[in-house]
């Protein structure tokens, strides 16, 4: 098929060890000063390039623009799953992968439905979700964000 599994050789210095110093340097890979968003897919799409690229995997958004280099498909197969939901191509090809510790300090944070509206963007929007509930009960979007870990930053894979 179009995605069958090859490694690349890797730049020096960009071996899972070299990934993993740098998951534990304290540097922001998530680029959210470590907040947990909740992010919708017409979001993701707008960071589809090589140096702004986010994707979504099982339900959670990462910022994989640090993890390219480093990524032993390539850039150009983990730029196949950028700026989308990528959880089937990611299962097909290596699902027998860590994803949560490989890519927990790259968590953005989780997708959600689009909003009905597209212009309340801010993240502290309380009064105009009082009344967004009144519009429509959107009980579903309340039960999924509260299974998931409080916005306080990424979570360390248990």
């Amino acid at each position: 098929g179009e995605y069958t599994r090859q490694k690349v050789p890797l730049k020096k210095g960009y071996s899972l060890m070299d990934w993993n110093r740098l998951c534990m340097s304290g540097k922001d890979l998530a680029g959210t000063g470590g907040a947990m968003l909740q992010v919708p897919l017409s979001e993701v799409r707008k960071h589809r390039s090589k140096d702004d690229a986010w994707l979504v995997l099982n339900g959670r958004v990462f910022n994989v623009t640090e993890y390219m280099d480093y990524h032993p498909g390539g850039v150009k197969t983990l730029m196949a799953g950028v700026g989308k939901d990528c959880t089937a191509l990611f299962n097909k090809t290596h699902a027998w992968v860590n994803w949560q510790s490989l890519l927990g300090k790259c968590c953005i944070g989780i997708l959600i439905p689009e909003r009905p509206r597209p212009d309340d963007e801010d993240d502290d929007d309380d009064e105009s979700d009082d009344q967004d509930d009144e519009d429509e009960d959107d009980e579903d979007e309340s039960e999924e964000i509260s299974m998931f870990p409080a916005p306080s930053g990424p979570q360390r894979a248990k």
